[in-house]
């Protein structure tokens, strides 16, 4: 559980991994680990249901130059969103399933970004 307060750097443009993360949630409430590190002392009981985030890696490369192809496979296989597609790395999908590049509305997001 390291990586409590910032996520693993990324590498060469790309973006830091998220931190790790622990949630305690009970009778309609959550309690959210403050933790840096790890956590100790959380007192537990039955019913309560404990969700833990760990990162993966940071990214490799400027998210923006990556090929739009494997984005939208990417949002295909549920790694991520079309909207963090868009975002991230700004590519354009179409609302089909499996998404497709919008190549033009892709190029065009691309240069004003770049100004």
């Amino acid at each position: 559980m390291d990586h409590g307060r910032f996520g693993p750097p990324g590498l060469f443009g790309g973006k830091d991994g998220a931190p790790n993360s622990v949630i305690v949630s009970r009778q309609g409430g959550e309690y959210t680990s403050p933790h840096w590190s790890k956590d100790e002392d959380i007192r537990l009981v039955t019913g309560d249901v404990i969700t833990v985030g760990t990162p993966g890696g940071g990214g490799y490369g400027d998210p923006w130059q990556r090929d739009p192809v494997l984005v939208a496979r990417d949002v295909a296989r549920g790694y991520f969103t079309g909207e963090d597609a868009r975002a991230d790395y700004g590519v354009v999908l179409t609302a089909e399933d499996p998404p497709a590049v919008d190549a033009r509305a892709t190029d065009e997001l691309r240069r004003r970004a770049r100004g």
